[in-house]
């Protein structure tokens, strides 16, 4: 019996070792054959997913509400959008609605492993997406996916107060001071008019993963386009 628990103990130290090194690397998928990108590319934005996790609510917290979920996801969105401006292409936010419905099921419906990382992002084909491209005017979309954790301290009284919260704290409100640091992982892929990822990754942000802190949120989202744009140089 003792060996038995040695062994399993060794397996979860190799996972969670494993997991830290693994976690902040090099792209997860990039196509080979990537055309160089030119600079004034129209790139959508959508957001697949921004779930908010409570993490005095067990060990993989549990998530605060739709409407919060939401509400920073929007946020996301004008962060990434404002990165691209910066990098000299004209984004436009692409909502998820019934343009997106099938492309989005297909998305979230991928086979993933225990990081949640898409298996085989080579493969998977989310459809035909020339009605798409060509009603937002797009050339390229970018998929964005988030999951983070809040400052017990927000979970505790703020946030729960209701939605509007997020609002505020990506403007830069503080006063949300905890010992427990808040963490994001982020997915990107971007997807060309064929349905098929050209670039897929996976980020974890720990050391300055609070969603929603604006010096926070910059970061992030300035890492997640420079991290697709040194794939595409």
């Amino acid at each position: 019996m003792k060996n038995i628990i040695r062994a399993a103990i060794k397996v979860l130290v190799l996972a969670v070792v494993t997991f830290a090194l693994t976690g902040c690397g090099g792209a997860t998928f990039v196509k080979g054959d990537m055309n160089p990108l030119k600079g004034g590319e129209r790139v959508g934005v959508l957001i697949a997913k921004q779930e908010m996790k409570d993490p005095t609510k067990g060990f993989n917290g549990a998530r605060i509400s739709d409407e919060f979920d939401k509400e920073v996801a929007d946020k996301v969105a004008v962060k990434l959008k404002d990165k691209l401006a910066a990098k000299g292409f004209a984004p436009v936010i692409v909502p998820a609605d019934e343009k997106t419905t099938d492309l989005l099921k297909k998305y979230k419906n991928a086979p993933r492993n225990f990081r949640k990382v898409i298996s085989d992002p080579e493969s998977l084909d989310l459809g035909k997406l020339d009605e798409l491209f060509k009603s937002t005017g797009i050339d390229i979309l970018l998929v964005y996916e988030g999951e983070s954790t809040i400052r017990p301290s927000a979970a505790s009284g703020n946030v729960k107060a209701g939605v509007g919260v997020g609002t505020g704290l990506l403007l830069g409100a503080h006063g949300l001071a905890s010992s427990g640091k808040p963490s994001t992982f982020a997915y990107t892929g971007i997807v060309e008019r064929n349905g098929k990822f050209s670039y897929y990754n996976r980020q974890q942000f720990t050391k300055e993963g609070d969603i929603l802190d604006r010096a926070d949120a910059d970061t992030m989202a300035e890492a997640v386009v420079n991290g697709w744009l040194k794939e595409r140089k």
